[in-house]
């Protein structure tokens, strides 16, 4: 589901998604400004990445979160080493950013 999430917010933004890094589940007590400055102190990597947007996923009770980055993503360096207590987010990228 998060690959498809990816491709189609990607598609409908006119983005490329392997550039593009989605976080899920995002709880909703984090409010839309404090999401990106939290992606970017994170980890070195994510320091230029720019939220493009958030969406609320029914299914996982969270929020979904979309990042460009400027280059194409790399999936071994999106760990995050800073996790916000009482978040579980997860990290996905587009398969052929690989």
């Amino acid at each position: 589901m998060a690959l498809h999430l990816l491709e189609d917010w990607c598609k409908g933004m006119t983005i490329d998604p392997k550039n593009c890094l989605l976080v899920t589940g995002v709880s909703e007590e984090f409010d839309e400004g404090s999401i990106e400055p939290i992606l970017r102190t994170s980890t070195k990597y994510l320091s230029e990445c720019k939220m493009r947007g958030r969406m609320f996923v029914r299914e996982k009770g969270a929020f979904a979160v979309l990042c460009e980055l400027p280059s194409a993503v790399d999936p071994l360096q999106t760990a995050t080493s800073r996790v916000p207590q009482g978040a579980s987010p997860r990290c996905d990228s587009h398969p052929e950013a690989q």
